[in-house]
């Protein structure tokens, strides 16, 4: 495996023309003897870097080791345009010879008569061209009768269709190969490429965010940020061999890992090397070529290396987040949808509702227990001062009487009144009393 870092060119707007390479190729030197293609250890962040050096014509190149010798005189180009089309990402070559041009927006046209020619497929109305969006690659089939489409979905997750196909004709029925939710609008990958054992490689971002805020890249439970190997004939299928079938809680259709945004992805049948292009952080865009057989368990570095060089953050100095998972339901392979709320006049546009690195979630549980024990702080609060209202009120409250008994003085040792008692209380009848002329007493 061998990457290559670059600085990071600015990217090209606009209207893109399409021009065909005529190519007058010399004969290139054999491969030196004893070149073989082996793992370098990568610099050290700090190491010094070497001088830049010219290679001596003939000899191997140092940005390319394993690849043959640099030949004395390089090859003429020349560019003729030969069609005009609106954001073209992708081309396909079909059976007969026609070539399929896909337009990011949606639509794929044929390249005849020395121009853009007929649409044949229009899912215009089945995407969205927000951030990084849209129409992404197409593959035919080694087998000639289907063409693979991925693309995003008008919520911006990623789909791969596979469409009949019946020479350079499309017909619209699709059948669904594969489905993943995306959190962010950006590093979608997309690229597709089939394998000469006819299986279908698939390039997936790490999500989106700047400095991998999910921690994809190096996480093997979610395709996110990995090369995913489909065997997609007569239906769909993860094939056997590929190395994490047997892990638990792997994805199991990871054939390797590592990736940042593969936007693209080109086979080297002849050398059997896969060579991926890797849309870089802010320093380094990246170059991997990794023969077949070291493909299966690969991985490419994202998001502990940019490069060549090591990663310890996101180009503005703040530390690279990892571990941070979504709130999620089952979606296809057993994989966890996010749950994300839509907004805009649409519903296209998603937000995501995340955990913040490690340091927000602290906050927020130290948020928690504060608000936990000032509730139990008014709790205690409450019941004391109902207490108090209790007391009050029970002070206020008159002292009930005991029950006297309706004679007054003092009883002897039977209970019955003492004689004072009962003459007092005689006397006291006898003169509040009067007889009446009819001999009635009243008061």
């Amino acid at each position: 495996m061998r990457r290559a870092g670059v600085p990071s060119p600015a990217t090209p707007r606009g209207e893109i023309a399409l021009a065909a390479l005529v190519l007058a190729v010399a004969a290139c030197t054999p491969q030196a003897p004893g070149s073989g293609v082996t793992d370098v250890p990568a610099p050290t962040p700090d190491a010094a870097a070497p001088e830049a050096a010219v290679p001596d014509p003939g000899t191997p190149d140092p940005a390319a080791p394993g690849l043959p010798a640099r030949p004395d005189e390089l090859p003429s180009l020349a560019l003729a345009p030969v069609g005009t089309f609106a954001t073209p990402v992708a081309t396909a070559v079909t059976p007969d010879g026609q070539v399929l041009v896909a337009e990011r927006a949606g639509t794929v046209r044929t390249l005849a008569g020395g121009g853009d020619g007929p649409v044949v497929l229009d899912v215009r109305a089945r995407t969205t061209t927000d951030g990084e969006r849209g129409l992404l690659d197409l593959a035919v089939a080694p087998w000639g009768d289907e063409l693979f489409v991925s693309r995003t979905d008008p919520d911006g997750d990623t789909l791969v269709e596979a469409y009949p196909l019946a020479g350079s004709q499309v017909v619209d029925t699709p059948r669904t190969v594969y489905a993943l939710p995306q959190p962010y609008p950006n590093h979608n990958g997309g690229s597709l490429v089939f394998l000469p054992d006819t299986t279908l490689l698939l390039g997936l971002g790490d999500g989106g965010g700047a400095g991998d805020p999910l921690g994809a890249g190096q996480d093997l439970t979610t395709p996110l940020g990995a090369l995913v190997r489909l065997d997609v004939r007569d239906g769909v299928r993860i094939p056997a061999d590929n190395p994490y079938v047997a892990r638990a809680g792997a994805a199991p259709e990871i054939v390797a890992a590592g990736v940042r945004n593969p936007w693209r992805m080109s086979l080297d049948a002849a050398r059997d090397e896969l060579w991926v292009a890797d849309v870089g952080q802010s320093s380094r865009e990246e170059l991997t070529r990794i023969p077949l057989g070291t493909l299966a368990g690969a991985n490419l570095g994202w998001a502990l290396r940019e490069g060549t060089v090591a990663f310890t953050g996101d180009g503005a100095g703040r530390p690279r987040r990892t571990g941070v998972r979504l709130r999620a339901r089952a979606g296809l392979f057993g994989h966890r949808r996010a749950r994300l709320p839509r907004h805009g006049a649409a519903g296209a546009r998603r937000r995501v509702r995340v955990r913040r690195p490690v340091r927000r979630a602290a906050a927020a549980a130290r948020r928690r227990r504060r608000t936990r024990r000032r509730r139990r702080a008014g709790h205690l609060r409450r019941a004391d001062r109902r207490l108090r209202r209790r007391r009050r009120r029970g002070a206020a409250r008159p002292r009930a009487r005991r029950a006297r008994p309706a004679a007054r003085g003092r009883l002897n040792g039977a209970g019955q009144p003492t004689k004072r008692t009962t003459a007092a209380t005689t006397a006291m009848v006898t003169s509040s009393t009067r007889s009446t002329d009819d001999g009635s007493r009243r008061p």
